[in-house]
């Protein structure tokens, strides 16, 4: 990503879909899950998708599944126990 790179983990999942220039039906194809997971997703709301879903979608995009993770998250793999 860039350096004005979008900090949630949704709006990096639709910026990854944007530069593909997809749907969401597309992705939603594409990936195996229903349109809605794919908006939920983007929007950040809920909890966000199962870790199953959430490395289909970063396949999809052939993306670590890190790429896909809120910050805090993304640091705690970063760092070593």
């Amino acid at each position: 990503m860039t350096d004005t790179a979008p900090t949630t983990p949704g709006t990096r999942a639709r910026a990854l879909r944007l530069r593909q220039a997809l749907t969401v039906e597309e992705a939603a194809q594409g990936i195996g899950v229903s349109t809605q997971t794919i908006y939920r997703f983007e929007r950040d709301e809920g909890r966000g998708p199962r870790i199953q879903t959430l490395r289909k979608i970063a396949g999809f995009y052939d993306v670590e599944p890190a790429t896909l993770l809120p910050e805090r998250d993304r640091q705690a793999i970063a760092t070593p126990a």
